[in-house]
């Protein structure tokens, strides 16, 4: 293990070191002060030096996070020891909404909305809240239009319309934890 984890920096380390001391040779038998060559070669090495970076290093360094952080392409933790906040992280926007189920989401803001928020829904969408989460988002799409032909429900578009005006506030001013008594 030792044998493979060290030789191959070590390899790599020789052929930069003697790419540097080939570039020096070349600058230091050629007389002449071309400044188009220098800069060519200061260009070329610069150039070198971000493609070792990132064909080498970086995927390394990737792959070592990964194998302690579990592959998670964000800032986020890939698992929540309690539901509710990743629940509530999506709620907000902090998640990338195509790898959520929209419905499903905007289904829970408004369960949460009528359990934590009473009056807020009807405030902002003129609907009555005295029904379960589903029969509200319903409401909520008839009186958005968000009816497909034929008179069905369109899930998507309601559950994007409530996450939008929850995330940007138009459902009123609300927070999302609240301290223990």
């Amino acid at each position: 293990m030792f044998y493979n984890n060290s030789l191959f920096p070590l390899l790599l380390s020789t052929i930069a070191g003697l790419s540097t001391l080939v570039g020096a040779i070349i600058i230091f038998f050629t007389q002449s002060k071309n400044e188009k060559f220098l800069t060519f070669a200061l260009g070329f090495s610069a150039g070198v030096m971000i493609a070792v970076s990132f064909m080498d290093l970086f995927p390394t360094a990737e792959s070592s996070i990964s194998k302690y952080h579990g592959n998670t392409p964000g800032i986020l933790w890939p698992r929540f020891e309690n539901q509710e906040v990743g629940q509530r992280l999506a709620m907000i926007g902090s998640m990338n909404d195509e790898v959520l189920n929209l419905d499903e989401l905007g289904l829970d803001t408004i369960k949460f909305l009528l359990k934590e928020y009473p009056g807020n829904l009807k405030e902002r969408y003129g609907i009555e809240e005295d029904a379960e989460a589903l029969q509200v988002m319903e409401a909520i799409a008839a009186r958005r239009g968000c009816v497909k032909q034929g008179g069905i429900t369109d899930y998507e578009k309601t559950a994007g319309i409530v996450l939008d005006d929850f995330r940007s506030g138009r459902t009123g001013r609300i927070t999302l934890e609240v301290p223990e008594e």
